[in-house]
């Protein structure tokens, strides 16, 4: 009987992220519509993007064409039109509360995303700092108050609203989505990682660093994301690691070829991929074995395999 009540809360706590899914009206048109409708506010938001690009040579912020902090607050209208649209038209679509895409709790906790979110930005703070250790030439100050406080305001209120966006797209509507169909953890947690590298082929890291280092880099955090929400059974793990990552490359230190060109504390001249993603695998594996222990996750439920029907839920170990 113990034992029975314990794999029945097992199965219980970490299957309700994938369960809730199932809940509302799904099917192939309303995720159809969905994506479609996500893709139309995106659209809509980097109209003005357009239009003011329209009247210069290049939107490059080395080329001084548009003022680099509006730039960057150009480039996320985009994610906030896509954030609208989702926020508003999820619960239309499919039936259910939006809160759903993030955790089956009543509420969401917020004390998740400000440990993941402060926890990771030290941790990355820590690889630049060895990194500076290793060649101080290699970074300069140059904190303009002017330019940095306009970008600190955009990357408290405005930045989020982006990271977020991707984490409800995939780690939460996808992961459910994919989960309904592939009736396990793993499918959910490749597919949505290798569609989250592959949305970001375009940034110009990509082609300053080549396409098999990047592609790792993107696939792998996703898949960090992705195995924390499973583990955790909720999506506020995700969505502070993800706004920690953007607020530090966007405020603390920018680089050439970054996708964030702007005005930060540190500029670093020459990034050396190879050893920025050593670190990023060693500061990664720190990150997961801290929140491990922290919230007593269980590697088994990677293992998992779940039938989800209207009514209940099972598993069952492989």
């Amino acid at each position: 009987m113990v034992m029975l009540i314990t794999v029945g809360f097992f199965v219980h706590r970490y299957t309700m992220f994938f369960a809730a899914a199932k809940t509302g009206k799904n099917g192939i048109l309303p995720f159809v519509m969905m994506l479609l409708l996500v893709m139309m506010g995106v659209s809509i938001g980097q109209l003005p993007l357009g239009m003011i690009s329209a009247g210069v040579e290049t939107t490059n912020p080395s080329s001084g064409a548009i003022e680099p902090n509006t730039l960057l607050l150009l480039l996320l209208m985009g994610f906030m039109g896509g954030f609208l649209f989702l926020r508003v038209a999820f619960p239309l679509v499919h039936r259910r509360p939006f809160r759903t895409l993030i955790t089956e709790a009543p509420r969401v906790d917020s004390s998740r995303i400000a440990l993941s979110f402060a926890l990771w930005f030290l941790l990355v703070g820590c690889s630049d700092i060895v990194m500076y250790a290793m060649e101080p030439s290699n970074y300069v100050w140059q904190f303009r108050p002017k330019q940095f406080f306009p970008l600190l305001l955009i990357a408290v209120f405005a930045l989020p609203i982006q990271t977020s966006l991707e984490e409800f797209v995939f780690r939460g509507y996808l992961m459910q989505q994919v989960g309904l169909v592939s009736k396990g953890p793993v499918v959910p947690i490749l597919v949505t990682s290798v569609l989250f590298g592959a949305m970001h082929l375009a940034n110009p890291e990509v082609h300053a660093f080549g396409v098999g280092r990047m592609m790792f880099y993107y696939v792998s955090f996703g898949i960090l994301l992705a195995v924390s929400v499973v583990m955790d059974n909720r999506l506020e793990i995700a969505l502070g690691m993800h706004a920690a990552n953007n607020f530090y490359g966007a405020t603390i230190v920018s680089f050439d070829n970054s996708a964030l060109q702007t005005p930060s504390l540190f500029f670093q001249y020459n990034l050396d991929i190879g050893i920025m993603l050593l670190l990023y695998v060693i500061l990664a594996t720190v990150f997961f074995l801290i929140l491990y222990k922290r919230y007593h996750w269980d590697y088994r439920v990677l293992l998992q395999r779940f039938r989800l029907n209207n009514d209940e839920v099972f598993s069952e170990h492989l």
